[in-house]
């Protein structure tokens, strides 16, 4: 799905993988800021307030991390749905294109669910803006059903990508790869299609753009989180010129074929 800023939540644990995430957070309250690490926080801590029939809600802003966690939502989650909105502000002086956060699901000392959610922002076909120095962004994590009562979720930062191109965090979800290999993607789809339509014109590009898929594989042996990447860049560049050449025709989809690929 393209919209204003690209997301995506990978699940894991009790958890299927590829869910779509539903949009849009509510009233936000209660500021947390905490810095630890681990799978199971320590006594300093600093914890949502307890509410009845709600799990613990702990955050985990790691020393160091230019993007912080500065409140959640939890006004729908509950024991066996895992839905929580949270907000983040960037916290240093560079602009991010891309933020990934993390979560995990306990029962006792057990993990019932794990995963993440994932934004781009300045990244191929968000046409959103960048997460200036200071500004906020909200997420929403989850919205599944727990087979298992939730009695504490822990949430934090796992990677971020700046608009230079360096990154910071742990990267567990290994974003870093998914973005590699969509903008690898990306660079094959627009080098494709601009020799279709250069060769073929109007015609042969509103063909190659309406089939289902572009005939363009990645590389073998790829591993899996950039082998997912080239096809979501190589799907973005076709969704997008094919609605170039449905809207305002093939002046708009020659400038998708010849603009930076990060736009």
């Amino acid at each position: 799905m393209i919209s204003a800023s690209l997301r995506w939540l990978v699940a894991k644990g009790t958890r299927p993988g590829g869910l779509p995430i539903r949009l849009g957070v509510g009233a936000f309250g209660l500021l947390l800021v905490a810095v630890c690490s681990g799978a199971t926080p320590p006594s300093g801590a600093i914890r949502e307030t307890d509410k009845a029939g709600k799990p613990l809600v702990v955050v985990l802003n790691a020393p160091g991390c230019p993007l912080l966690i500065s409140s959640t939502d939890s006004e729908r989650l509950s024991a066996y749905d895992f839905n929580l909105g949270v907000v983040v502000v960037n916290a240093g002086l560079r602009p991010i294109t891309f933020l990934a956060i993390r979560y995990c699901e306990y029962s006792g000392q057990s993990q019932v669910g794990s995963g993440f959610v994932g934004t781009a922002k300045g990244v191929i076909g968000s046409t959103s803006p960048n997460l200036g120095p200071g500004q906020s962004d909200e997420e929403e994590l989850g919205g599944e059903h727990s087979q298992q009562a939730i009695e504490r979720v822990e949430v934090a930062v796992d990677f971020v990508e700046f608009a230079d191109g360096t990154t910071w965090g742990p990267d567990l979800y290994k974003n870093s790869r998914l973005l590699a290999g969509m903008r690898a993607g990306a660079r094959e789809a627009r080098a494709y299609l601009k020799g279709i339509f250069q060769y073929g014109g109007d015609y042969s590009l509103a063909s190659a753009t309406g089939a289902e898929h572009l005939p363009l594989e990645p590389p073998k042996n790829s591993d899996p989180e950039w082998e997912r990447g080239f096809g979501l860049g190589k799907d973005t560049i076709q969704r997008r010129v094919r609605q170039a050449m449905e809207g305002t025709g093939r002046e708009a989809a020659a400038k998708i074929l010849n603009q930076p690929l990060d736009y």
